[in-house]
């Protein structure tokens, strides 16, 4: 239609990151000629520091982007801030309708002359992770760098903790450049609370990393030495370590069973022993050191003699344990301050000497696994428990439960025939079908405790008279176990008897019953198998038989 577009020069020359400016004229159009602007200019990755095949090198604008009649627009162009020097060619397309159809004319290509642009660009410094959880003594990696510089050669970063008397970071300064854009800190834990690393530069935005120091901490009863002990985790190495100034608690009596609160605020242990110290024992749990202190008062009675089990039902806060005579106890352990009270009744009668005192995941259902008696379940309502009538009772004895995270399988322990017994749970009765796969332990014998790991494909079982922990594996549809491979065994020190997982479940410890100590294992995230660790067996007191972390 004898409409004229015209580029006035054939090249434009800026330096990279430098915007520069021609105008496309435009004329001879009718008035009501529309046409609309676009360009292309990729072209292979030749010149610049990227590791993509082909780039974009100049960004560009027109304004207007559509242009009706003989009006002009203002072409603008900016090389990428870290293109070297050199020719990128750059094409301007017109799309308008031609006759009712839409058509596109191609013009010649405009060549952009770049130059290298040398000056500095400051880029920001970071510090990864924003958020790091560290225990006292222990030390962590953060990350200090600069990121999206140019030519920066010599930057001096000063790094340092808002309360070093909280946690401590080194080094203090680091020199960061273009070529050299990262730094290792280390962040030590000091004392149990909350404060910041920063590091900061002149002309740069501080970056911050926060910092939870959190200790993790263990406690062992020792029942025939009258004393809990209490360590302190290091979550890095696994090792525990004896708390400081007192690493033991002396008990009323001889304790047996553990259990903590849901705040992490409160610890239980069963006091057994004659009718006079039958007793729950109640203590605080201080949260920057760990170290137990009696409450007041220190002990509350629970029904029956010789507590073996004890758990904590974190949605209502009650607390059971079972006894060897045939009585669960029940307590409220809801009060801010600890002290256990007595739900009403007081108790119900179960059967006798049950040793494996399970709930379910959703908090519906608990079991409790006896050596007299078999199996009695209880439907967990909101005043109390109510006995499921489908309870089972197996003609052999049992000793410890466990029940899978769908809550759809209960694994129970044959303690006479040394086999480990399956049952399917019902989810809406809580009933019980006992299925017809039995895991036959082979040479090892006296299961006594069995935990599942999170993601349900390893369960360990310690065997208190073979000395040793028989490890499987799930399978993930039917729940069977399948002995491990290529050890199915780990030695244990004498009579092992509770394992537990630490809250990372990086490593699992077991308490030796015969010989007074525990044995300390890190746990292969991927296999589940069971490695000892250099320092694997840690003393106790003497027969030490619950293990609890907080």
């Amino acid at each position: 239609n004898g409409t004229i577009v015209t580029i006035p020069v054939n090249q434009l020359s800026t330096t990279a990151g430098i915007t520069t400016t021609t105008t496309i004229m435009v004329s001879n159009a009718p008035n009501n000629f529309k046409m609309n602007l676009s360009y292309n200019n990729v072209v292979p990755n030749q010149h610049h520091k990227s590791n993509t095949n082909e780039i974009t090198p100049i960004l560009a604008t027109f304004n207007p982007e559509s242009v009706t009649g003989s009006n002009a627009s203002v072409f603008s162009v900016m090389p990428r801030r870290d293109l070297t020097t050199g020719n990128y060619p750059i094409t301007v397309s017109i799309t308008y309708l031609n006759n009712g159809h839409e058509s596109t004319t191609t013009m010649d290509p405009l060549n952009i002359s770049v130059t290298t642009n040398t000056s500095p660009q400051l880029g920001t410094i970071n510090l990864t992770p924003e958020n790091i959880t560290v225990g006292t003594e222990e030390s962590k990696n953060i990350i200090l760098s600069l990121n999206n510089s140019i030519n920066i050669t010599n930057l001096n970063v000063t790094i340092s903790s808002t309360d070093s008397s909280i946690a401590s970071v080194t080094p203090n300064s680091c020199n960061l450049s273009t070529e050299s854009p990262n730094c290792k800190l280390s962040v030590t834990g000091v004392n149990v609370e909350s404060t910041s690393i920063i590091a900061s530069a002149a002309n740069y935005q501080s970056a911050t990393t926060m910092v939870n120091v959190k200790n993790v901490y263990a406690y062992v009863t020792n029942t025939n030495s009258n004393t809990i002990s209490m360590f302190r985790l290091n979550s890095t190495t696994g090792q525990l370590i004896p708390l400081s100034p007192e690493s033991s608690i002396p008990t009323l009596g001889s304790p047996f069973a553990l259990s903590i609160d849901p705040s992490g605020k409160h610890l239980y242990a069963t006091i057994t022993g004659d009718i006079e110290s039958n007793v729950v024992s109640m203590f605080n749990i201080d949260p920057k050191t760990g170290l137990l202190t009696p409450l007041a008062p220190q002990s509350i009675p629970y029904v029956g003699t010789f507590a073996l089990n004890m758990l904590i039902n974190p949605l209502s806060g009650f607390l059971y344990l079972n006894t060897m005579s045939g009585a669960l106890s029940m307590f409220s352990s809801g009060s801010a301050t600890g002290i256990l009270s007595p739900l009403s009744p007081p108790s119900i009668n179960t059967a006798e000497f049950c040793i494996g005192l399970v709930l379910s995941p959703n908090s519906k259902f608990m079991y409790n696994s006896c050596v007299f008696g078999g199996i009695v379940g209880y439907k967990v309502e909101s005043n109390g428990l109510v006995e499921i009538s489908s309870a089972l009772e197996p003609q052999t004895l049992l000793s410890g439960a466990n029940i899978n995270q769908s809550g759809s399988i209960l694994y129970t322990l044959d303690i006479q025939n040394n086999k480990i017994l399956m049952f399917a749970i019902d989810p809406e009765s809580g009933g019980l079908t006992q299925l017809n796969t039995q895991i036959d332990m082979n040479t090892q014998s006296t299961p006594v405790s069995i935990i599942l790991n999170k993601t349900n494909n390893v369960a360990y079982v310690t065997n208190l008279d073979s000395s040793s922990i028989s490890i499987y594996s799930i399978e993930n549809e039917s729940g069977v176990l399948v002995p491990f491979s290529p050890e199915s065994t780990v030695a244990t020190g004498n009579g092992p008897w509770d394992i537990s997982f630490d809250p990372s479940e990086k490593f699992a410890y077991v308490t030796n019953s015969y010989d007074g100590t525990l044995s300390a294992y890190m746990v292969n995230q991927i296999t589940g198998k069971l490695i000892p660790l250099t320092e694997s067996s840690i003393p106790t007191g003497v027969e030490p038989h619950a293990i609890v972390f907080n």
